[in-house]
């Protein structure tokens, strides 16, 4: 399946909080930076393989998010901007702050309905693995806009899990 996109820029709110989010903090080494201000988001453009861990809302209906978003997940990054391509036409752009917190947003369309995405979570180090590679833990919170359903549409949410695919 092929999504059609509409490039969408985060929402003032979203991105009013995620600035919020970081004054006053420091990085995961404690680091405030020179001048105490938010240092430099980490690096974490690569590929990864996403789970969807079920949803709630939409009646249940897992498809709306497990049809495009489980499987390979590409992130480019230029600084704190993030772009997450899921594939298919599938691509939202995001931010991340000095302590690895995203956020991403993007209007798509998919089955024929209209879906309203935003993934929040953070970026942090697999504790787990003897090489350094990222885990992404997030929330996807769509809106599903179809003239099919009786009251036109519905909210979903879904958890999900990235595993970074790192060569050893």
């Amino acid at each position: 399946m092929t999504a059609s996109s509409t490039s969408a820029r985060l929402p003032a709110i979203g991105i009013a909080a995620l600035l919020a989010l970081g004054p006053g903090c420091s990085d995961k080494n404690g680091d405030t930076g020179a001048t105490g201000g938010i240092g430099e988001p980490p690096d974490v453009a690569g590929s990864y393989q996403v789970t969807i861990g079920g949803v709630t809302g939409c009646e249940g209906e897992v498809s709306w998010v497990d049809d495009w978003a489980s499987g390979p997940l590409k992130v480019e990054q230029a600084g704190g901007d993030l772009e997450f391509d899921f594939g298919d036409g599938y691509l939202f752009q995001g931010s991340i702050d000095s302590q690895g917190r995203y956020l991403f947003a993007g209007v798509v369309t998919h089955n024929g309905a209209t879906l309203t995405v935003e993934n929040e979570g953070s970026f942090e180090d697999d504790p787990d693995f003897d090489a350094p590679r990222w885990l992404i833990d997030g929330m996807f919170t769509i809106e599903v806009d179809d003239d099919e359903f009786t009251t036109n549409n519905c909210t979903l949410t879904s958890p999900m899990r990235a595993v970074q695919l790192v060569d050893l």
